[in-house]
């Protein structure tokens, strides 16, 4: 995890990065047994996960907005 002088640096405004982004299936959600990115978790939950990226739109003190 980057932290202090090195998330400076790399999160700049326009900087294009990937990260593992876990999100909870939903009620709506049809679960496919056979995907693997769909996961049973603690208490028995269904998640959905991908690698997504994101573009640093703003840079603020202590944290980034990005989409």
């Amino acid at each position: 995890m980057r932290t202090g002088p090195q998330a400076r640096q790399f999160f700049k405004r326009g900087r294009v990065f990937a990260m593992l982004y876990t999100e909870p299936t939903g009620g709506t959600a049809q679960y496919d047994p056979g995907n693997d990115a769909y996961t049973t978790v603690k208490f028995g939950e269904s998640v959905y996960t991908q690698i997504r990226r994101f573009v640093v739109v703003s840079v603020r003190k202590s944290f980034v907005y990005a989409w």
